[in-house]
């Protein structure tokens, strides 16, 4: 964990909100235009670049899943609610290089925007946003690469009114944040033991393991 004088960098995304494992990095296409969510494409997921953003043999709970509809704020996202305690460890879906990160804000703030989050780009240019971290709870620096499974730090409440760890994957060429530009894609990790829909997202109210990821 940083100390509270580690300067906080702001680049040009803005993330804004309520908003694992190990495996190959190989880069996957992003898509031309804006995903649809009346006909996403998830692909197999035995063959999807990410992993869930927690430990081996952990079992979380999926709260909000992909596209949910009002008054739910997943409305047109493609991303996920993990429901994790205070404290849970967070690992990288995917490798990346840090880009982004905040630890300020407290645990007990629970306004919109206020939220910790670290910010990983993939070798194809994407990003992948894990969001309402702990207070001082980021291990990771700017410009750190993180390998798939590494620690990312512990999973807090800011910005939101319980525990969890938001996960989506953006476009670089998106906002990247819960404004209305964003280009969120679909996701689903290669090593989720539990049952996905017919499209192979992962199903709101469902309970995922996480699988060793080879």
């Amino acid at each position: 964990m940083k100390l509270s004088e580690v300067p906080i960098t702001v680049r040009a995304m803005a993330v804004v909100m309520l908003i694992a494992g190990c495996g190959s990095d190989s880069p996957t296409q992003p898509a031309a235009t804006r995903p649809d969510c009346a006909n996403p494409v998830f692909g197999d997921p035995a063959v999807s670049p990410y992993c869930l953003p927690f430990a081996t043999s952990a079992l979380y709970t999926v709260t909000q899943s992909y596209c949910s509809s009002p008054p739910r704020s997943h409305q047109g996202r493609f991303a996920y609610d993990f429901d994790m305690p205070m404290g849970t460890e967070v690992l990288a879906a995917r490798a990346g290089e840090v880009v982004e990160l905040r630890e300020h804000w407290s645990d007990q703030d629970t306004q919109g925007g206020h939220e910790n989050v670290v910010i990983l780009r993939h070798s194809d240019a994407t990003l992948s946003l894990y969001i309402h971290m702990r207070n001082q709870g980021v291990l990771v620096e700017m410009g750190d690469y993180v390998p798939q499974g590494g620690l990312l730090g512990w999973s807090g409440s800011s910005g939101t009114f319980s525990p969890h760890i938001h996960f989506q994957v953006c476009l670089r060429g998106g906002q990247c944040s819960t404004g209305s530009n964003e280009i969120t894609l679909p996701v689903n990790f290669r090593n989720a033991a539990g049952p996905v829909d017919s499209l192979g997202g992962l199903i709101d109210g469902e309970t995922y393991q996480a699988l060793p990821c080879g």
